[in-house]
């Protein structure tokens, strides 16, 4: 959450051209600092102990996705929530970033039937398809434009909402050193909100693991 919150604080942690780290900057120090604080009044623990602690009534919200909403209203069918675009930092500036994710359909060089394999594919991202997709896998959105304009989304309001979360979202950066990166990026918040570890210090700590990756 850290990472995408350092984008919705207009935040990077990569340069553009990705060869410098951006952890110790200002952006994401504010960010950090944010969920320290935060966390002194957080549960801190295992995701579906979250949704647990929700359905149960003792956590008054939580960051997940659109596979936590069936599972609440068959589990807990007395709770009445709703859910929400994840929150700017504040109503002048900011975005409603999040995470990008999404499933791959790929051909492999040595494929013998790539032709096929195409056609194929274009299938499966046509609207009317993906959409059968997700009537019967909810959490699966289709990736084409407009595709929430299907009346499925009327009956379906709080999946609509994640929908539109799409468009805010962003990728991880495209860095062969990524892997590595996000371990990095996992210590360095272990210990700022686990921890209290000082967050300058923390982070600049990193920072300079994470550059001395690039530099490879």
């Amino acid at each position: 959450m850290v990472f995408t919150s350092s984008l919705g604080n207009e935040a990077s942690i990569l340069s553009k051209d990705m060869k410098k780290s951006l952890l110790y900057s200002t952006k994401v120090i504010e960010t950090a600092k944010f969920y320290q604080a935060l966390s002194k009044y957080s549960l801190k623990t295992k995701q579906a102990d979250l949704a647990k602690a929700f359905g149960e009534g003792k956590l008054g919200m939580y960051v997940s996705g659109a596979w936590d909403i069936s599972g609440i209203e068959s589990n807990y069918p007395n709770i009445l929530f709703d859910v929400a675009l994840l929150p700017k930092p504040n109503k002048w500036s900011g975005t409603h970033a999040s995470f990008a994710g999404a499933e791959v359909l790929a051909i492999t060089k040595q494929s013998k039937n790539q032709e096929a394999a195409l056609k194929l594919i274009e299938y499966l991202l046509r609207s009317d398809v993906a959409m059968q997709v997700t009537k019967l896998v909810p959490s699966v959105f289709p990736s084409v434009v407009g595709a929430d304009k299907d009346p499925w989304f009327e009956d379906h309001p709080m999946h609509q909402v994640f929908y539109e979360q799409n468009k805010y979202a962003k990728p991880a950066p495209s860095h062969p050193q990524w892997f590595k990166i996000q371990q990095y990026l996992t210590e360095a918040i272990e210990k700022i909100v686990l921890e209290n570890e000082n967050v300058e210090s923390t982070l600049r700590y990193y920072n300079l693991k994470i550059q001395q990756l690039l530099n490879h």
